[in-house]
């Protein structure tokens, strides 16, 4: 469509019946100026879309506004479907859903687990590549009277190296999520499940009486978030049996101070 010329309505009707040809523009339709909005269907979302002329002349959308994220793009979808593909799983379906924020949608998809027996899920395509899988085979939750792992992690972010502690029942399917999310084990002990979840609430109430989640983490939530800290406020521990006698240390203290 050249520039600087004053197109007519049939002119335009034309134009468009080229470049977008899955679209049916009414008969009673008229142009008058570049901001005039053209009654369209997203034929990526299947929503009602209005674009202007000018938006249509000057970039040739082919979607709607809502259909701006990454999760939309044809280069994205074959990415996922790649990465379903190469996890063992079944992609079964794909919709669109509002993510709670003005004019942006988000992919989400139907997969299937290699065990016929697991019902499909439904993931964003955002958490699939994040890691997240069939909800069947994950564990539940913690059992305190299976063997368990006290773990601890760390990982260079945001300028500063953090670190992270856990258990598990089942420590390496916990680790391959966050693995994905760059942590590495740098120290575990293993034990009956009992004494494990006690180690753990004895690192949690230290930290909770040294007011570590008030400080670290306010900006930026992730899986695990709650049970991590940031060398930028508070000491490193390369070493469970370090950050357990400092976990000592501060109960001492607590003794005395009562």
């Amino acid at each position: 469509m050249p520039m600087g010329k004053r197109w007519t309505t049939e002119e335009i009707k034309d134009w468009l019946s080229i470049h977008y040809p899955d679209q049916t523009i009414p008969s009673d339709w008229v142009y008058k100026t570049t901001d005039s909005r053209v009654p369209f269907v997203c034929p990526g979302c299947g929503v009602d879309w209005t674009p202007r002329i000018k938006v249509l002349r000057e970039k040739q959308s082919k979607r709607c506004s809502r259909c701006v994220n990454w999760g939309r793009s044809s280069k994205s979808f074959e990415k996922l479907k790649l990465a379903v593909h190469e996890s063992g799983h079944l992609l079964v379906a794909t919709e669109f859903r509002d993510r709670g924020t003005k004019n942006k949608r988000q992919r989400w998809v139907s997969v299937k687990c290699s065990n016929n027996s697991h019902p499909a899920y439904w993931v964003s395509a955002a958490n699939f590549f994040s890691g997240h899988r069939c909800p069947t085979c994950a564990p539940s939750g913690f059992t305190k009277s299976k063997p368990s792992e006290l773990y601890l992690l760390t990982r260079f972010k945001r300028g500063y190296t953090e670190f992270q502690y856990g258990i598990s029942n089942v420590i390496n399917n916990r680790l391959d999520l966050h693995k994905k999310n760059g942590w590495k084990i740098v120290d575990a002990i293993s034990g009956p499940g009992g004494l494990i979840f006690e180690l753990e609430q004895q690192i949690k109430n230290a930290m909770k009486v040294e007011g570590v989640y008030r400080r670290s983490f306010h900006d930026a939530k992730f899986d695990g978030w709650t049970e991590a800290w940031s060398a930028k406020d508070f000491p490193e521990f390369y070493t469970l049996d370090a950050l357990l006698d400092w976990c000592a240390s501060v109960d001492a203290r607590e003794v005395v101070a009562a």
